[in-house]
């Protein structure tokens, strides 16, 4: 009975070590980074449109930037992703980034003002 009681410990507390382990692992990363203009000043409001492309095709979502000019794009699947970037009184931006498994793309985008498109 003894015996019986040790195994049965040792097996749960190794199944709820592995468990935790289990629980730790993702499988999405994110987006996010500032708009600003070419002087660093933030530009807030700033629309930032994100597309997938290759085997994320599909993706598609618009977020707005805060006050600070900062956005955020939560649970994105790994891939590449372009974005574009717009605002008022400023030539549009296209960007890419590149989302790894738990990990964060920053992407900082500066605007020129005027009008048009500027591709990098």
């Amino acid at each position: 009975m003894k015996t019986n009681f040790r195994f049965m410990s040792v097996a749960l507390a190794f199944i709820l070590c592995f468990a935790a382990v289990g629980f730790g692992q993702g499988t999405t990363g994110s987006i996010e980074g500032t708009v600003s203009d070419s002087n660093g000043a933030a530009i807030p409001n700033a629309t930032v449109k994100v597309q997938s492309s290759g085997s994320t095709a599909g993706f598609n979502v618009t977020v707005t930037a805060n006050a600070e000019g900062f956005f955020s794009i939560p649970r994105v699947a790994p891939g590449t992703y372009r974005l574009t970037v717009t605002a008022g009184n400023f030539k549009e931006r296209t960007v890419e980034a590149t989302v790894g498994v738990d990990s964060r793309a920053t992407v900082n985008v500066s605007l020129e003002p005027g009008t048009g498109v500027t591709t990098v």
